[in-house]
């Protein structure tokens, strides 16, 4: 890891600072203005955000891609001082976790994972010199099988999304989650910082039931980043 790379990540392991994830989707779903739900999660004090680059909603038509509402997302924090990490994969939060095109559904795998890489690199470089974006998050819970809509689960395709971030912003921290709150991340790509989460209920596609994933005495979901040192960074 470069000096200026692990000074940065440090820098986001010392903190803890309540954020939140901001979902375009989210705001789709429950017929609410983009905007102007942004804006008033800023005026409740957040100044941490996670937000998502969704492949589906970013290129719509193959070749066509459109970065507008993401850099509405983007105007509104920088106008007011905030942060944000900026989700990138074809796996992010919120139903289905994997965000694929409907275009894209009809090509082969190797067809669809060579137009996501396309992707992949135009969100890289539109947003690698943007300064409020402090960190990636590469994937979102990339192994988590019992929950979500999933592609696959390739290292080598994690491996190359992994390595093109490192390419292209090679002073940008990486954060990568872990499948959930127990698991251990053993092999590559590694990250700068590593994340967890906890959540006292999930579904299981498995058994199509909701089960108790952590016993814990909690009605809120919390996810934590931690850097190698299981340090707590902050909470989304």
């Amino acid at each position: 890891m470069s000096s200026s790379r692990k000074q940065k990540a440090h820098a986001i392991s010392q903190e803890i600072n309540l954020g939140a994830s901001f979902s375009v989707i989210s705001c789709q779903n429950y017929q609410i203005d983009m905007e102007k739900a942004l804006e008033s999660t800023i005026r409740l004090g957040i100044k941490r955000f996670r937000i998502m680059s969704y492949w589906n909603i970013y290129e719509p038509e193959q070749g066509n891609i459109d970065f507008t509402q993401l850099d509405q997302q983007i105007a509104i924090l920088k106008k007011n001082n905030c942060r944000a990490t900026l989700t990138i994969g074809m796996r992010q939060p919120r139903w289905p976790e994997t965000h694929i095109p409907e275009w894209a559904k009809q090509l082969t795998h190797d067809e669809t994972v060579a137009a996501y890489m396309i992707f992949h690199q135009a969100v890289i470089e539109r947003y690698k010199d943007e300064e409020i974006i402090e960190s990636w998050q590469l994937e979102n819970e990339f192994w988590l099988r019992s929950f979500g809509i999933n592609f696959d689960y390739s290292r080598k395709r994690l491996v190359e999304e992994f390595n093109m971030i490192r390419e292209l912003d090679p002073e940008r921290p990486i954060i990568m989650s872990t499948a959930q709150f127990l698991s251990l991340p053993l092999f590559r790509p590694t990250p700068d910082i590593f994340a967890t989460s906890i959540y006292r209920v999930i579904y299981n596609n498995k058994k199509t039931s909701l089960y108790h994933d952590l016993d814990f005495a909690m009605d809120v979901q919390a996810e934590g980043f931690f850097n190698s040192a299981n340090q707590m960074a902050s909470v989304y």
